[in-house]
């Protein structure tokens, strides 16, 4: 999610994909890619006010937590990146 620049507009689409009462899996940190960029547009909302966008869309979060990842890491380097995510289960409403 957090590689949009309009992070509803993502929302809105995997709504549209889904077939009612389908589920929408999801883990991943809120880094938000284009944040930084200099000429970049960039809607950078916290995990609640998405949350509740989701929620608005038409989905019900069946489950929800934070869990730490790590991302493009060599296990055997001194180097590690981490990142705490949100990981989220969600129904599309019938």
């Amino acid at each position: 999610m957090d590689t949009a620049k309009n992070i509803v507009e993502y929302i809105r689409m995997i709504h549209s994909i889904l077939k009612p009462g389908a589920f929408w899996l999801n883990v991943g940190p809120l880094l938000y890619h284009y944040e930084d960029m200099s000429g970049e547009a960039s809607l950078e909302l916290s995990w609640n006010e998405v949350r509740h966008i989701i929620v608005q869309a038409g989905f019900a979060i069946q489950s929800e937590d934070c869990v730490q990842t790590t991302y493009a890491t060599n296990q055997l380097s001194m180097f590690q990146s981490h990142y705490n995510c949100i990981r989220f289960t969600a129904q599309k409403s019938l």
